[in-house]
């Protein structure tokens, strides 16, 4: 599988929560700042940040095609 252009790596540390942005309107992409809250109360819109509570270090590869559009 071809990483997407717009991909971030992400080091997650064991037991620390992560909130990761789905609705691409955050200012610190790629993690959810809860901009989403009002993205949602505009357009009628149900966004939600993903959540990730690792177990180990690790790392990851996120993307969203929204990042592309909210953010460009």
């Amino acid at each position: 599988m071809n990483k997407p252009d717009n991909a971030v790596k992400i080091n997650l540390k064991s037991n620390k929560k992560i909130s990761i942005c789905t609705c691409g309107k955050s200012d610190s992409l790629p993690f959810c700042d809860n901009r989403h809250r009002e993205l949602n109360k505009e357009n009628g819109t149900h966004y939600k940040s993903v959540k990730i509570f690792p177990e180990n270090d690790t790392n990851i590869w996120v993307s969203s095609t929204t990042w592309k559009k909210h953010n460009k």
